[in-house]
């Protein structure tokens, strides 16, 4: 899924290489919605005014006005080891992903 996304900070040789990675049948777009912050897969990078680079968890999902169930309820029909197998993992993962505990307790 994530197969063609590259990513790159400061690097000013990119351009010079993107035809090398890329055939010429495909276009690559810069996504970047600003040049303080970029969300990458994931996670969402925001640099500050003295380059510190902070990070946190980004769904595009959230763009959208309307509610989405991301775990299952324990009540379905579904066993409860898996399912608490899969809360853990998220959790893992909130964690590794966000630079700071704000971030982790807002996700």
């Amino acid at each position: 899924q994530y197969i063609d996304d590259e990513f790159s900070i400061d690097n000013f040789y990119f351009q010079t290489y993107v035809d090398s990675i890329y055939t010429s049948e495909l276009e690559i777009k810069d996504s970047a919605e600003s040049e303080s912050f970029v969300s990458y897969l994931d996670i969402l990078l925001e640099m500050d005014i003295y380059c510190n680079l902070a990070t946190k968890l980004y769904d595009k999902r959230d763009d959208f006005n309307f509610s989405i169930v991301n775990l299952s309820y324990l009540c379905c029909n579904i066993p409860s080891s898996p399912s608490y197998g899969v809360f853990v993992s998220q959790l893992i993962r909130y964690t590794r992903a966000c630079s700071s505990n704000e971030q982790f307790l807002r996700r």
